[in-house]
């Protein structure tokens, strides 16, 4: 075949990784793999398929970790891809590299082949992927099913975790469907996402750069109406309630602080914001050391309320809004558009417990 370039052939390998099992759970024989489908670079596990047309000009499949770190380590401008018996060779004329042929067939036959070419996309709303980022942290864990996902539907992105929720209003309306945590989380990486079209059970994203992203959606029906039932506004807004506007320079003291932050909670490495009478103190703390920066706010708040926060989610949030109301148990980010609920335990001696 001809010659390929090397960082083109990477840039649609670091693309396709993204579908590949990387658990080592291996429930489907070839998830662990680079499917080379003449045109076409696969991937695909039990909830993504991940392909970019690119033209390879080979049929096979190769075990996709050891291959992607040799192909990154090589030195070449251009990389020649052919079959030498039962393997595949890859060679940029000084190194060469021979892996096993895995069969194609085999795996092809375990995965949908979707049809691209006679689906009818949709342009996604604009403020898809910016409502989608700021509600991916609230969502839950698997174990909870549907109610841990991400809800899209009309003009609305919803999710929670029980613990937290968030919902955002998109400029248009979108057809229904359920996206788990871990997979929106992948989709997220690929900022040219433009349209999508949704079947019985995936949904389907493209971009303007060959990229073709499947999901499967979660089944079962999302309880919109209980999730929305959390963001109580009229109680939270009532004047007897507080709230306090994030001073200039708020954004600079959590990306310093972020640096600091502390182990995983709801999967998230997290940072200390304590909110008492006219301070934020925001803290962090790691083996290597710890940070902590206290900041003045104009407003005085009678007790003492920790939030616990990751300090990317948090600066996602001060994208859209940098005022905070609260009552005794809960608070809740607002701008007019969107709302992300944190559901408190205060202890009245001073802490959160």
């Amino acid at each position: 075949m001809d010659k390929v370039n090397r960082k083109d052939f990477l840039g649609a390998l670091k693309k396709v990784v993204v579908g590949v099992d990387s658990k080592d759970t291996f429930l489907l024989e070839g998830a662990d793999c680079f499917i080379f489908d003449d045109d076409w670079i696969r991937s695909y596990n039990n909830d993504l398929s991940v392909c970019v047309k690119f033209p390879v000009g080979i049929k096979g499949a190769v075990r996709a970790a050891e291959f992607y770190r040799l192909v990154d380590k090589m030195k070449g401008d251009q990389l020649r891809l052919s079959l030498k018996k039962e393997n595949i060779l890859v060679t940029d004329g000084r190194t060469s590299l021979e892996m096993t042929k895995m069969d194609e067939g085999l795996i092809k036959n375990k995965i949908i082949d979707f049809n691209f070419e006679e689906m009818k996309w949709k342009k996604l709303p604009d403020d898809f992927l910016l409502g989608s980022r700021l509600c991916v942290f609230s969502a839950g864990d698997s174990i909870l099913g549907v109610l841990g996902g991400v809800y899209f539907g009309e003009n609305k992105i919803s999710s929670t975790d029980r613990f937290r929720a968030s919902l955002f209003q998109m400029e248009k309306k979108m057809d229904s469907f359920v996206l788990s945590k871990e997979s929106l989380s992948e989709l997220l990486k690929f900022e040219g996402v433009n349209k999508y079209y949704l079947d019985d059970n995936w949904v389907h994203f493209i971009d303007d750069d060959n990229l073709f992203f499947s999901i499967r959606l979660l089944s079962s029906e999302y309880p919109l109406e209980t999730v929305e039932s959390l963001f109580d506004l009229k109680d939270l807004e009532n004047k007897k309630n507080k709230s306090l506007t994030f001073p200039e320079g708020f954004r600079d003291t959590i990306e310093r602080v972020g640096l600091f932050s502390y182990g995983k909670e709801f999967g998230l490495e997290y940072i200390r914001m304590e909110i008492e009478g006219d301070t934020i103190t925001c803290s962090g703390e790691r083996v290597g050391g710890k940070v902590v920066e206290r900041i003045k706010i104009k407003e005085s708040i009678d007790e003492k309320i920790t939030i616990k926060i990751s300090s990317k989610s948090l600066l996602d949030i001060l994208q859209v809004t940098n005022v905070l109301y609260f009552r005794e148990n809960k608070v809740l980010f607002r701008s007019s558009k969107y709302f992300h609920l944190i559901s408190l335990v205060i202890n009245r001696e001073g802490d959160e417990e």
